[in-house]
C-alpha cells in the first residue's frame, strides 16, 4: 500500500512541526539539570523516525518504517 500525494503532504507538514519541536526541546535541554537528562532519550528515537520518514519520502506505509519485533525495546526501561 502506498501513500497518496495528499497524505504525503500532510505527513510532511506534521513531521516538519515535530522536527521544530525537537529542535526547540534540544535547545532547552541546556537548562535541565544533568539528573533530568534522561528525559531527552526518547527524542533520539523520534529523530531517527523522522529521518527514516524523510528517506521514505514521507510515506508512512513504507516497509522500512514498519515496526519489527524488538524494535524500540532498548528505550522501554527509560520510559517506564
Amino acid at each position: 500500500r502506498n501513500a497518496s500525494d495528499g497524505l504525503r503532504d500532510v505527513v510532511l507538514a506534521i513531521a516538519s512541526v515535530a522536527k521544530g519541536h525537537l529542535d526547540e526541546a534540544r535547545l532547552l535541554t541546556k537548562k535541565l539539570p544533568k539528573s533530568a537528562a534522561a528525559v531527552m532519550l526518547s527524542s533520539l528515537a523520534c529523530d531517527e523516525y523522522l529521518q527514516a520518514l524523510e528517506a521514505a519520502n514521507f510515506d508512512p506505509f513504507a516497509p522500512a518504517l514498519q515496526p519489527r519485533p524488538g524494535q524500540g525495546a532498548s528505550l522501554m526501561h527509560v520510559l517506564r
